[in-house]
């Protein structure tokens, strides 16, 4: 009988994935303006809340949907002209 290490035979293709997105990324970055980079960057706490409601069902305490208010209410000041 033959064993396959199934996180390793996983894990690979999930590598790829990663790298290329970064690679994506950091391509895609060079077109964009600063502040447009540091709008999206500022979402990732966002993202990271909305992964762990959803997949963990965690549920966000006051600070946390403070500091979303927060980002959310930012962003619009971020982007506004001067």
């Amino acid at each position: 009988m033959i064993f396959v290490n199934w996180q390793l035979l996983m894990s690979r293709p999930l590598f790829y994935l990663w790298h290329s997105s970064f690679l994506l990324q950091t391509e895609l970055q060079k077109a964009t303006p600063a502040t447009h980079v540091g709008i999206i960057f500022t979402m990732e706490p966002l993202f990271a809340l909305s992964a762990s409601a959803l997949i963990q069902h965690e549920q966000p305490g006051k600070s946390e949907r403070a500091g979303c208010i927060l980002i959310l209410a930012g962003m619009p000041l971020a982007e506004r002209p001067r």
